[in-house]
């Protein structure tokens, strides 16, 4: 056998290998990150009655529009079975979209940084002033909740796997 007819074998076997992760490994890898950051996104929403986690969509092409019925409060388990269930259908290449219409979610999403808290002015123990500067973002998501999401999935995508 000659080094043109190897060549020819091995350039093919790489087509071979190339296929095989386009169409087997691919869609799977891009299921397994939407599935983790629907996990962490509904997992680091805060929790009172639930609305806000309930709100968590998985769409495909296009994002939801709408919000969960007033007064959903569905487990976090729930919601992020709802999520998967719509993943495990998911089209080979989807563009995937995960959406909360929660009208509050870009305050939980905004999250509270050391220095949000403002108080009244005072002088001398008096408040001289009625005026109070809101801060912005929420005490119960201090970190937010995409962001948290984002890294994990980067890290998740980026730690150094080799083998010792």
């Amino acid at each position: 056998m000659g080094g043109l007819e190897n060549a020819e074998k091995f350039a093919e076997s790489l087509r071979t290998a190339v296929r095989k992760i386009e169409e087997e490994i691919a869609p799977e890898v891009i299921r397994t990150l939407a599935s983790n950051a629907l996990t962490d996104a509904v997992y680091l929403t805060p929790r009172d009655k639930g609305y806000a986690q309930s709100g968590w969509i998985v769409t495909f092409d296009t994002p939801a529009s709408d919000a969960p019925p007033q007064g959903a409060s569905d487990k976090a388990d729930a919601v992020v079975k709802r999520g998967q269930a719509v993943l495990d259908r998911a089209p080979k290449y989807p563009h995937i979209f995960l959406s909360n219409n929660v009208a509050y979610i870009e305050v939980l999403d905004a999250g509270r940084r050391e220095g949000d808290f403002q108080t009244e002015d005072t002088v001398f123990g008096e408040v001289t002033s009625s005026r109070r500067r809101r801060a912005s973002g929420s005490i119960q998501s201090p970190n937010g909740i995409l962001t948290p999401t984002f890294e994990a999935m980067l890290d998740s995508i980026t730690e150094d796997r080799t083998v010792e």
